[in-house]
């Protein structure tokens, strides 16, 4: 039996555990969803008439470890011997801010039902394997229809961030929008200046994975979502950077946030950049990406600072080196028209080739400011092949002056 079928079992039975001590319990949301469309669930979620407090004293009963990850949201992690999952108390909403909503706890799985984003995300599994369907969730699912539950402007005002779920679920399952929901939607974009940018920047690395990520930011701009997220975007230079985006695909999410930020209009050799990137709630890892890329293709006509930046995104960063080729061949106006195949060798090199050894004892006969500058010159003529041994480093050594990289792309003879 493979390990999917004993984690839904394992699931199963703590549903049935929990019903059969008195509080119905089933599986619940996007595991329910995703076992109906054949594919294998991340996770699983419970839906507990339990108060969280009881569901502790019922699970540790049982041997299982408990974490209260979020109990004042009725939501405690029980650890099985194959997985960790999350059990929530049956909740109602009482009053929303369009950020998160105040909850009372319930045992009506309908009322917990009508509080879900998606009608496809509010359908659940009992112990039985028996599916319950308080929205219309399923013929929603087989029809490919996203829908919010109930009306789709109060399920948007309770909390704007599924606007982006909306989109995102979109990309993820390649569906089309119905037009009645895209126009809620779109009418409540100015909704999303109430969000922190943590819970906006999660949705959107997620979206950006997402098989049809191309169309859907297309969909995101024509609805001014994009710009009303970030406000030194322009949706005519959008357009031009989902199509880079979407040639220059498979990318990782950091090089698509680059290409759409550099294409989009955001003002990346600014000196606020890293304080507004940091505003937007880019990882630091993201940061250094989307930094060293643009000093690159800010300075693109300087060999040296390509170069550094190259290897610097190689070396720190999560950029590949099949997706820098990608974004040299199929955004050229990002580049200087005579770096191109350059940029590309320095790649290819850079990956099949060691470091160079330098030569320490020459490197410190040269004078201190003229040693970082050696060691990059070096790298470029390595990494290019017109270095290829020792004793061709311990020669470019040699020279009356301390080696140069390349002051133009025009100094080299072709790769």
């Amino acid at each position: 039996m493979d390990s999917f079928t004993e984690d839904h079992r394992e699931a199963l039975a703590l549903c049935r555990a929990l019903s059969e001590a008195g509080y119905p319990a089933m599986l619940a949301g996007g595991c329910v969803r995703d076992l109906l469309l054949g594919r294998t669930p991340k996770d699983f979620d419970i839906a507990c008439a339990a108060p969280p407090e009881t569901t502790m004293v019922l699970c540790k009963a049982r041997g299982f470890r408990v974490v209260p990850v979020g109990i004042e949201h009725g939501t405690v992690c029980v650890v099985t011997p194959r997985q960790t999952i999350e059990v929530t108390t049956l909740r109602e909403d009482v009053v929303c801010h369009g950020r998160h909503a105040e909850v009372a706890f319930t045992t009506d799985f309908a009322k917990d039902a009508t509080r879900r984003d998606f009608t496809i995300n509010a359908l659940y599994q009992d112990a039985d394997g028996t599916i319950h369907d308080f929205v219309a969730g399923r013929p929603d699912l087989a029809a490919k229809r996203l829908r919010f539950v109930g009306e789709a402007q109060d399920r948007i005002h309770e909390d704007y961030l599924r606007i982006l779920r909306y989109f995102r679920f979109l990309a993820r399952f390649g569906w089309q929008a119905e037009p009645d929901q895209l126009q809620a939607v779109t009418a409540s974009v100015t909704g999303l200046r109430q969000l922190s940018f943590e819970r906006i920047h999660k949705e959107m690395d997620e979206l950006l994975k997402a098989p049809r990520a191309a169309a859907v930011l297309r969909l995101m701009n024509q609805s001014k979502v994009l710009v009303t997220l970030m406000p030194e975007l322009h949706e005519s230079k959008l357009d031009n950077a989902i199509n880079h985006f979407e040639h220059c695909r498979p990318l990782s999410v950091d090089a698509a946030w680059f290409l759409l930020l550099a294409l989009g209009g955001m003002p990346l050799a600014a000196k606020a950049l890293p304080e507004r990137l940091q505003e937007l709630r880019f990882t630091r890892a993201q940061m250094k990406t989307i930094k060293t890329a643009s000093r690159i293709t800010h300075h693109h006509g300087n060999p040296a600072v390509v170069a550094e930046g190259v290897f610097q995104l190689l070396k720190t960063t999560a950029m590949k080196p099949d997706e820098m080729i990608r974004i040299v061949r199929g955004v050229p106006l990002l580049w200087h028209p005579d770096s191109h195949e350059w940029v590309i060798a320095l790649i290819n090199g850079f990956v099949a080739k060691e470091e160079p050894k330098i030569p320490k004892q020459r490197l410190l006969a040269l004078p201190a400011p003229s040693r970082g500058t050696a060691v990059l010159a070096t790298k470029i003529h390595w990494y290019l092949g017109r270095l290829n041994d020792k004793n061709q480093i311990e020669r470019f050594f040699q020279q009356e002056q301390p080696p140069q990289p390349p002051a133009a792309w025009s100094d080299l003879s072709s790769p």
